[in-house]
Formats: structure tokens, sequence, C-alpha cells
């Protein structure tokens, strides 16, 4: 039995993926993994750009650190 023509398509889409999946693989080489479990390292203290949502510095506002690297930024309330 021959493949029919949607199957034809989705095995020559794969081909071509599959080559050029290669291609950047030889070009910008293997994925670069690191260490996993490093530590976040982020200033202690915020910088004087204005805030996205307020307009008021950055160094205004407080930073609230959680256990699992997240980071929480509180615009002042005055």
């Amino acid at each position: 039995m021959s493949p029919t023509r949607g199957e034809r398509r989705r095995a020559s889409a794969w081909a071509f993926s599959d080559r050029l999946t290669r291609l950047a693989a030889k070009v910008v080489g293997p994925a670069q993994l690191g260490d996993i479990d490093h530590a976040t390292v982020v200033d202690s203290e915020l910088p004087a750009t204005p805030c996205a949502s307020c307009g008021k510095p950055l160094s205004s506002h407080a930073l609230e650190r959680t256990t699992d690297a997240k980071m929480r930024l509180y615009c002042p309330t005055d």
C-alpha cells in the first residue's frame, strides 16, 4: 500500500525540519547546559531609573525576595 499525499507531505516536512536542525547545530553548536542549582545574584540596591507603573525612582520601592528566587517589587504608597 502506497502512502497517501498527506503522509508524504508530513514525511517531507519532517525530513526538512530534521535537516534544518542538524545544520543549525553545526553552526551554533550544541545546547549550553550549565549548573542548574546556581544562586541568582541580584544587587541589593535598586537603580534610580523610573518605575514603569508609577514613574517614581525604583530606589524608593520595596523589594521582597522569597526563598524560591522570585522577587516582588512594591510601589511606594505616598
